[in-house]
């Protein structure tokens, strides 16, 4: 089955078809998927789940959407009490009838709540009580294709970029994974291969050299001790903070304070 990428889908001729749309309530905390039959979306309505695939993962809260392809292998498990979704399933095919899809593993199509995104995913479900309302269904998918193709585009100019900047303003506090996954919109492993690619670190060892290359700022004065520095870069405590400094620059905080006065 042919790929086409879904930023693309406005430069080709294309159709939908085969649409279906169901409010549901998993009736188990972890399902299995070894492979769908069908394209289609899936809205987190209340709660969150965790989807994981080889070779990646993804917290999905409340409005998150995912695109699960054809023939993809997945893992649901509710990581709450209470989760419910919507499915939205659908063909995307050629005009020669032959079926396509935007990418052979599950693609994370926008991480947050978006108030406009949800009213149209809910307009759509609607809809599905309307025997006569064929054409509208259709219309209003076109019409979150296009949503989501301009969440999709802001999210693929520059992850990395988005992930660099928020650590350079949050470097002092505890910054969760889940925060850059979702910040990113890409999965674990896609953003640690991106982010290695563009800055040649992890986002930990980022976060740490911000941290260090602070640190020697004020090592060239006398105005802080080396306590206060290591509690002021958020480091949980002067032991860890010594081993990454020496991970850095190969000598211990004292003496390269000794070098620089």
């Amino acid at each position: 089955m042919k790929t086409n990428d879904f930023s693309n889908l406005k430069n080709i001729n294309f159709y939908i078809d085969e649409i279906s749309s169901i409010y549901q309530t998993p009736a188990y905390r972890v399902l299995n998927n070894p492979g769908r039959r069908c394209n289609g979306f899936l809205v987190v309505e209340e709660g969150e789940c965790l989807y994981t695939w080889d070779g990646g993962s993804q917290l999905m809260k409340k409005g998150s959407i995912i695109y699960l392809p054809y023939g993809s292998v997945h893992r649901m498990e509710a990581t709450t009490r209470e989760l419910a979704s919507t499915r939205i399933n659908f063909s995307t095919r050629y005009p020669d009838s032959e079926m396509f899809v935007f990418t052979n593993e599950p693609m994370v199509m926008c991480a947050h709540y978006d108030a406009d995104i949800m009213d149209n995913v809910h307009k759509l479900n609607a809809l599905f009580t309307d025997a006569t309302a064929a054409f509208k269904i259709k219309s209003k998918l076109y019409e979150l294709f296009d949503k989501l193709d301009t969440v999709v585009s802001r999210k693929d100019t520059h992850p990395v970029k988005l992930v660099t900047e928020y650590i350079e303003r949050h470097y002092t506090e505890n910054i969760d994974l889940r925060q850059l996954l979702e910040l990113s919109c890409l999965s674990q492993a896609t953003l640690y291969r991106a982010f290695k690619k563009e800055t040649g670190m992890t986002p930990v060892e980022y976060k740490n050299h911000i941290r260090i290359q602070q640190a020697k700022s004020m090592l060239r004065t006398e105005e802080y001790t080396i306590n206060e520095i290591s509690d002021f870069l958020g480091f949980d405590s002067i032991y860890y903070f010594s081993r990454i400094f020496r991970q850095f620059t190969s000598m211990s905080a004292s003496e390269y304070r000794r070098l620089e006065l």
